[in-house]
């Protein structure tokens, strides 16, 4: 059996079509709805926006048992039930008109895009792949972010032009349309169904496989827990950085454009962070990008300059690298390979709640002090701490890999 092919890139690329839809589509567009959906129908922005927490929490819930399924159940059949479900609640959103409605099709979104979301993905590039995973990882995962970027303001168009219910059945298609290949195309998510070895294989790391020991309460895993959920919960100042610019005196305009930054950022970082995880390790890949982060927190606290200010918030993108790529990587690094799927679930699980419920404590913060300036310098703390976890974490959980060795 071949070790490597052009079906291993192949898997990739379905792969990263599957991000796009499973985060690009249905998770990162979620935000241009609210206006209009309130607007035409009355609700207040917080009570809407409740649907898309529930979608994150119902997300984080399926990913706990997505390791049994995905040792029961046929790939193409979770496939199809995923984007059936996700797909179809987008589409019977069009149709709704009350907000009891919205909140149930938000937790059936939630549970058919977290059957393809990054547990999946990722289980799939590291049964594929055991060389190249870094690059493999980051490709897959910075198309959720390729798709955010295109699909925002194409969906936004549409929402002009077409009306917001409209664009609901759009986005249904699009779903629909970016899954697809994975769905048609022939493979397994092991690659040996396929006559196929990992790529790059090497026989001897299968001794470390079947020897490596995983307990989730072991005070390593605990530890690089809290450090998942708190880099994830970074992720959410992105959206309060509009905000925050009106809040110093900046131009809406410019706020926009820092988040467009963010975006960027997003998408540079996440494949930056998967070679230099090839080259030097993802640990130290890792820390780079939450150093990077950490700079751009400072740069937006303290410049002014509308031009200084984007170009601080695409340094400041970094974290979705670790949020997304770093902390899958590591999650394999600590554990070990045939412990990866059991372990990720329950960090996908906790990082999901610590996403749903960082927006609305980072916006009390400003509520309660009438300024961002605490919430910024209590992230770069954060940040500072999420580091030394991710050290301490990697200097006890080696040295218990290298006795089962």
């Amino acid at each position: 059996m071949s070790n490597k092919s052009i079906k291993h890139w192949i898997v990739v690329g379905c792969c990263a079509l599957l991000a796009a839809g499973s985060i690009g589509a249905v998770a990162n567009t979620v935000g241009i709805f609210y206006t209009p959906v309130c607007e035409a129908l009355g609700y207040t922005r917080g009570a809407f926006a409740m649907n898309a927490t529930l979608t994150l929490l119902a997300t984080a819930v399926i990913s706990l048992v997505m390791p049994k399924v995905i040792e029961k159940v046929d790939l193409k059949v979770i496939l199809i039930a995923g984007v059936t479900l996700s797909a179809g609640s987008s589409f019977l959103m069009s149709l709704s008109n009350s907000l009891a409605m919205f909140y149930v099709l938000g937790c059936i979104k939630g549970i058919g895009a977290g059957m393809y979301h990054i547990l999946l993905l990722t289980t799939i590039i590291n049964k594929w792949f055991d060389q190249k995973a870094g690059i493999a990882t980051s490709i897959v995962l910075s198309f959720s972010g390729v798709a955010g970027a295109v699909l925002s303001p194409v969906l936004t168009t549409c929402i002009t032009n077409y009306g917001w219910r409209m664009t609901y059945v759009i986005l249904a298609i699009v779903t629909v349309a970016l899954s697809l290949p994975a769905i048609l195309y022939p493979f397994h998510d092991d690659p040996k169904n396929d006559g196929l070895l990992p790529y790059g294989y090497e026989e001897e790391k299968e001794i470390i496989n079947v020897k490596s020991k995983f307990n989730p309460l072991q005070i390593t895993f605990i530890v690089f827990l809290i450090s998942a959920v708190a880099i994830t919960f970074v992720t959410g100042l992105s959206s309060h950085l509009p905000s925050y610019a009106e809040s110093i005196g900046i131009s809406a305009m410019t706020g926009a454009l820092m988040l467009s930054g963010v975006m960027i950022g997003n998408i540079v970082s996440k494949l930056l962070i998967g070679v230099l995880s090839d080259l030097v390790g993802c640990v130290k890949a890792s820390i780079a990008m939450l150093c990077a982060n950490i700079i751009g927190l400072v740069l937006i606290l303290t410049l002014k300059d509308d031009s200084a200010m984007i170009a601080a918030s695409v340094i400041f993108g970094s974290v979705y690298s670790v949020a997304a790529v770093g902390i899958t990587l590591m999650t394999k690094e600590f554990f070990g390979p045939t412990n990866f799927v059991g372990a990720y679930a329950v960090v996908s699980f906790a990082t999901n709640i610590g996403a749903a419920f960082s927006l609305t404590i980072l916006g009390y913060v400003y509520d309660l002090f009438g300024s961002y300036i605490l919430a910024f310098v209590g992230i770069i703390v954060l940040q500072t701490l999420n580091i030394l976890m991710i050290l301490f974490v990697e200097k006890h959980q080696k040295g218990k890999l290298e006795e089962v060795m």
